[in-house]
C-alpha cells in the first residue's frame, strides 16, 4: 500500500504541480546470491539467494522534479520479504533573473562534487557504495542552494542537513558551505568549504585536466577536521569485552590521484589510487585479527568467543583499507562492433581492487547486453564481484566471500 501511495502520489504532483509534466519510468529486477565463508570475524552461515526488484519515476515538471521508488526483496529460500518506499529526490530550481544568471534551488536532491570512479572524496553528503553488485537506493541531501553562473563557471553558497557516516546511520549533519567551479583551458577545478555540526570543518579541492583526445588526468583531497573513529586498544588479563572505542579524533585527509584512457575503438582503461587516514592501517587490521582470535580460543565461553564478532565493525568505515589502488578495463559496443554486429550491443569490463598494504583483492568483472535501445530500453546483466587475497587481509576475511547478480533493466 505504502509502495502505491508513493507512486500516485507523484503522479499527482505531475499532474498539479504546473506546467507540462514529463516523467521517466526506470525498473530493475534479478537475483543476487551471496556465497559466505567463515573467517576470523565471522561465523560460517547459509549462502543466500534473494530476488531483487525496484521501480522508480523521474518527474519533471515546470520547476519542480522528483524522483521516487518502490524496491522489493524476496528470499528464494524463505519466506523472508521486505519492501519499502523511497522519495530520493524533491526540489525546487528557478532562475531569479532574467539572465538566469542566478538560480535558487530548495528542497532533497543527490548532490555530488567528487570526481573519481571508486572513490570520490569530495562527495561529502553521502558514503553509498560505488557500482554495487546489485540494487542500490540512494538518498538525497535536504539543501537550500543559491547558484551564481558567471562566465567560467560557479559560485555556489548553501545550507544542508544529510546523512554521512558508515559508522553511526542515525548521525545527521547540518550545515553550511560555499563552493566554486570554474574552467581553465583543458581544466576543471573545482574548491569548497563547508562547516556542520560532527565534522566541523571541511575543505576539499579537485582538479581534471584533459591531455590530447584519449587521456584525462584526476585528482582531488579533502580536509576534514573531526571525525569518528574506531581505536583498538590492549586486552587486560582477565578482559570479558572487547577492546574497541568509539573516539572523535582530529585532523583527516583523503586524496586521490588518477586517469581515464579512452581509445577511439571502444576500449576504456581506469587507474587510480586514493588514501583515507580515517581508515584502519594494516597494524590495526591485524591486532583486530589478533584480539579475535584470543576471544575464539577453546577455554573461552560461548558467550565471550562470541566477542570476536564484534571485530567486524572495522568494515564500517567508508574505505575499509587506508591505502587502495583501483584499474578498471572496459570494452564497448564500439569495440565488438569490430568482429560483428551481433555483438555490437554488448559491454563487457572489469573492476580489479587492490590493498598494497595487506595484499586485499576484490575482482569485478560485468557483462551487460542491450537487447532493446530507443526511446525504451532493455539491458541484460551479469554481474560477479569476489573478495579475497593474503590470507591475513582484510578483504580475505570478510563473511561474504563472493555475490553474483544476474537481472535485466528497463527504462520507458
Amino acid at each position: 500500500m505504502m509502495r502505491c501511495q508513493l507512486l500516485a502520489g507523484l503522479l499527482c504532483f505531475g499532474t498539479f504541480g504546473g506546467g507540462a509534466a514529463e516523467w521517466q519510468w526506470d525498473w530493475q529486477s534479478g537475483i543476487a546470491v551471496e556465497d559466505t565463508r567463515a573467517t576470523t570475524f565471522f561465523a560460517d552461515v547459509d549462502n543466500d539467494a534473494q530476488w531483487q526488484s525496484l521501480l522508480s519515476l523521474q518527474l519533471t515538471t515546470g520547476a519542480w522534479r522528483s524522483t521516487g521508488s518502490v524496491q522489493h526483496n524476496q528470499a528464494v529460500n524463505s519466506s523472508e520479504q521486505q519492501s519499502h518506499a523511497t522519495l530520493s529526490s524533491l526540489y525546487w530550481q528557478q532562475s531569479l533573473n532574467a539572465q538566469a544568471d542566478w538560480e535558487l534551488t530548495l528542497g532533497k536532491l543527490q548532490l555530488d562534487w567528487g570526481v573519481g570512479y571508486g572513490y570520490r572524496p569530495l562527495n561529502i553528503f553521502s558514503d553509498y557504495q560505488r557500482h554495487p553488485v546489485g540494487i542500490q537506493v540512494e538518498q538525497g541531501a535536504q539543501v537550500a542552494m543559491l547558484t551564481r553562473f558567471t562566465s567560467d563557471g560557479t559560485w555556489q553558497w548553501l545550507t544542508s542537513r544529510s546523512h554521512h557516516s558508515s559508522l553511526d546511520t542515525s548521525q545527521t549533519q547540518q550545515g553550511l558551505g560555499l563552493r566554486r567551479y570554474w574552467l581553465t583551458d583543458a581544466n576543471e577545478w573545482q574548491a569548497l568549504v563547508y562547516w556542520d555540526q560532527q565534522r566541523h570543518w571541511l575543505a576539499g579541492a579537485s582538479l581534471v585536466t584533459v591531455i590530447g583526445e584519449s587521456l584525462e588526468l584526476h585528482g582531488s583531497m579533502l580536509y576534514q577536521q573531526q571525525y569518528t573513529r574506531l581505536k583498538l586498544t590492549d586486552l587486560t588479563p582477565g578482559a570479558t569485552t572487547v577492546a574497541i572505542q568509539r573516539q572523535t579524533q582530529q585532523h583527516s585527509w583523503q586524496t586521490l590521484l588518477g586517469f581515464t584512457w579512452a581509445s577511439s575503438h571502444g576500449v576504456q582503461l581506469i587507474g587510480e589510487y586514493w588514501y583515507d587516514s580515517r581508515s584502519w592501517s594494516k597494524a590495526d587490521w591485524q591486532r583486530a585479527q589478533q584480539q579475535a582470535q584470543f576471544w575464539q580460543q577453546p577455554w573461552q565461553s560461548s558467550s565471550t568467543q562470541r566477542n570476536a564478532g564484534l571485530y567486524a565493525i572495522g568494515y564500517s568505515h567508508t574505505n575499509i583499507l587506508q591505502h587502495t589502488v583501483l584499474l578498471h578495463l572496459a570494452a564497448n559496443s564500439r569495440f565488438w562492433r569490430q568482429f560483428t554486429t551481433a555483438l555490437s550491443p554488448l559491454t563487457i569490463s572489469i573492476d580489479c581492487l587492490y590493498g598494497p598494504s595487506d595484499g586485499s583483492v576484490v575482482l569485478t568483472p560485468r557483462v551487460q547486453y542491450q537487447l532493446l535501445d530507443g526511446r525504451s530500453s532493455l539491458t541484460l546483466s551479469l554481474s560477479w564481484r569476489y573478495y579475497g587475497g593474503q590470507p591475513s587481509a582484510a578483504f580475505a576475511n570478510l563473511g561474504q566471500q563472493s555475490v553474483t547478480w544476474f537481472g535485466l533493466s528497463g527504462r520507458f
